[in-house]
């Protein structure tokens, strides 16, 4: 009979202890990153890069000037035969800031790199900028979670 009330007090205490963390679970913040990878080569032979690259990647709201957005500089970016991944904003604190893509109609990547490797100084712009489509502007969602956010499409909404 011990047995069983100790059973039943440790399957109680298990339910207890999720019941009360369920709320900060669906509360956990979406770190706003966007995956990319791109493909890289040489300016001098036109072959591809092996090896590791500094790069910049860079957001902005035109696709040629414009005003600069965001930065994250990513020192010895792996590069294998072209092809490289990075998180963008997975170093930055937050991600990237919500007002990027909540502020902005058009956003505009461009990707830099550090002729000299040293992970400083100037960095050379790759063109064209690449126009992010759909998913980054998936974040705002976050921010229309009640219907008051949404508004009126047809007249037969209107009563």
């Amino acid at each position: 009979m011990k047995k069983f009330y100790l059973n039943i007090t440790k399957f109680l205490v298990l339910n207890m202890a999720i019941i009360f963390a369920y709320p900060f679970l669906l509360s956990a913040a979406i770190n706003p990153t966007l995956n990319y990878q791109g493909y890289l080569v040489s300016k001098t032979d036109n072959q591809y890069v092996t090896g590791s690259k500094d790069m910049k990647f860079v957001f902005y709201n035109s696709d040629v000037g414009g005003t600069l957005l965001f930065a994250e500089n990513r020192c010895d970016v792996p590069v294998y035969k072209g092809r490289y991944f990075v998180e963008i904003g997975s170093l930055t604190a937050g991600g990237i800031p919500p007002s990027v893509f909540t502020d902005n109609t058009d956003v505009w990547l461009e990707v830099q790199i550090d002729p000299d490797d040293n992970c400083s100084g100037t960095y050379e712009a790759m063109i064209p900028r690449v126009k992010l489509q759909g998913s980054p502007y998936s974040f705002n969602s976050l921010y229309a979670s009640t219907a008051s956010a949404a508004t009126s499409v047809f007249r037969a909404d209107v009563i």
